[in-house]
């Protein structure tokens, strides 16, 4: 725990010294990680969203992102062509 400065799970963002996760409640991937991520791991405010490129493999991280308010980047090896969630 102490080398990072921020742990973000599939829950609430751990800081340094907590521990526990709410990631029954938010599983991977939901919008929550990648906003939390960019918030609280970056320190990304939400007016500066324009700014964030996520770069996922599965369609289901891609609409996450955007849902999450950012751009996002597709990269092969996951699902995405075949789930229809590519825009060419």
């Amino acid at each position: 725990m102490d080398f990072y400065d921020v742990i973000i799970t599939a829950g609430q963002a751990l800081k340094k010294g907590q521990t526990g996760t709410l990631g029954e409640l938010s599983p991977k991937p939901h919008p929550w990680l990648y906003a939390e991520t960019a918030r609280d791991g970056l320190g990304i405010s939400p007016s500066r969203r324009h700014k964030v490129i996520g770069i996922e493999d599965s369609s289901a991280g891609i609409i996450s992102i955007r849902l999450a308010g950012f751009a996002a980047i597709g990269i092969g090896g996951g699902n995405i062509e075949t789930s229809g969630v590519v825009q060419r």
